[in-house]
């Protein structure tokens, strides 16, 4: 919007006279409440209600000290009167005086700019939230550091990635890697990968070694990992290898975990290059509460949930990986 400005003269009640420059706007604020009190203790009030609750003139803070006194008497708690040049303003918290007129549960806002060029005599649209008079966002701006930037957050942009990119091929969904940049600042990592793999194998025992390779090709059958060729330079995706070890628990089957988070001199991890997602679990308080309202409860699990899931060709050989085949003793 924009609004003229003009050069008018206020002549108070203490025949103090000053030139203020103002705006001219259609609407200053809604009626304000009129607190009465006794004006006895005070040689002049400067406003005695008689011109009524309208707002006809709002002083900012570039012309408010200028009218300003010394003189300051206290009413009640949190209420004072103090002297200006229109007189004694009643200031404070009036919800405690008898008489006063209110209006419950109304809040008015009304939102203007000025130009930060001397030169210009108008006032200017606002930036956002101002421009839209959004209050409910406005308010939202108070809890910085409690709730979410209104812009897209990066686990909104992973999950926006997730469903742009999603793929159902073969009986079984594909999925791409969230890459924060591409292409990623990502090692190849070979002869970490070698390292620790060498590592591994000197450490395990004969019988863990043959587990170890017996899961490995359960997935190999299971289309869940391939057998892929050296990388070279015709390669023109990423190519990052992964280091991994076993767990196992007592009395249960060894799971085989890959290590994400190694990363070469000067370069990023896989983890550092991927954004993190938002965590998708259940509220465990929500799922007790569901768990006792009906008289049967049905408990299922997903075997090897996340290796149901595939990734798609271009984004699989950031996670290749090392092993040593028990009849040969080749690396592939």
């Amino acid at each position: 919007m924009s609004s003229p400005s003009v050069d008018i003269l206020l002549e108070t009640k203490r025949d103090i006279k000053k030139q203020v420059r103002v705006n001219i706007v259609p609407h200053i604020t809604e009626r304000l409440p009129v607190a009465e009190f006794d004006t006895s203790v005070v040689d002049l009030v400067a406003d005695d209600d008689s011109t009524g609750e309208n707002v006809d003139i709002l002083i900012g803070n570039d012309y408010y000290a200028g009218f300003m006194r010394q003189g300051k008497k206290k009413i009640q708690d949190e209420l004072y009167l103090v002297d200006s040049d229109f007189g004694w303003l009643l200031s404070g918290n009036v919800e405690n005086l008898e008489h006063t007129t209110r209006q419950e549960n109304i809040l008015t806002v009304n939102t203007y700019c000025h130009c930060h060029n001397s030169s210009c005599p108008y006032f200017t649209e606002p930036d956002l939230p101002l421009r839209n008079i959004d209050i409910k966002f406005l308010w939202s701006l108070e809890c910085i550091g409690i709730n979410d930037s209104p812009k897209a957050t990066r686990q909104d942009e992973a999950v926006k990635h997730f469903n742009d990119t999603l793929q159902y091929i073969n009986g079984r969904y594909e999925v791409t890697w969230p890459w924060i940049e591409y292409p990623p600042q990502l090692p190849v990592n070979f002869g970490v990968a070698l390292g620790r793999l060498k590592s591994l194998i000197n450490r395990l025992d004969p019988a863990m070694l043959q587990e170890y390779d017996d899961i490995l090709k359960e997935q190999l059958d299971g289309n869940v990992i391939e057998i892929v060729e050296p990388h070279n330079s015709d390669i023109l995706h990423p190519v990052h290898y992964l280091a991994h070890h076993i767990v196992k628990g007592e009395g249960k089957r060894g799971r085989i975990v890959y290590d994400a988070s190694i990363r070469g001199s000067g370069k990023k991890s896989l983890n550092e290059c991927l954004y993190s997602g938002p965590s998708m679990l259940e509220d465990l308080t929500a799922l007790l509460l569901k768990f006792r309202t009906k008289r049967v409860a049905i408990v299922a699990d997903v075997e090897k949930a996340f290796l149901q899931i595939g990734l798609q060709e271009k984004d699989r050989d950031v996670t290749r990986f090392l092993w040593s085949t028990k009849q040969n003793g080749k690396i592939q």
